[in-house]
């Protein structure tokens, strides 16, 4: 939970930087990373940062 926090009040870090932040081993982060990503809580951008998913909005055409 603290790594989604990190992320959601970033605009996208990496997993080096959360660690740092959460003072924790990199790989450790990686890992959980993957797990978040895997259960769609967390996604990587273009520029290859983690971020949090927008949520959806008014204009998603995907809200029925």
């Amino acid at each position: 939970e603290q790594v989604i926090e990190v992320l959601a009040a970033s605009d996208g870090a990496t997993a080096h930087s959360i660690a740092v932040s959460l003072r924790m081993l990199a790989d450790e982060v990686e890992e959980m990373l993957e797990d978040l990503h895997a259960n769609g809580e967390v996604e990587k951008d273009e520029d290859g940062l983690w971020v949090v998913p927008d949520m959806a909005g008014p204009d998603d055409p995907y809200i029925f």
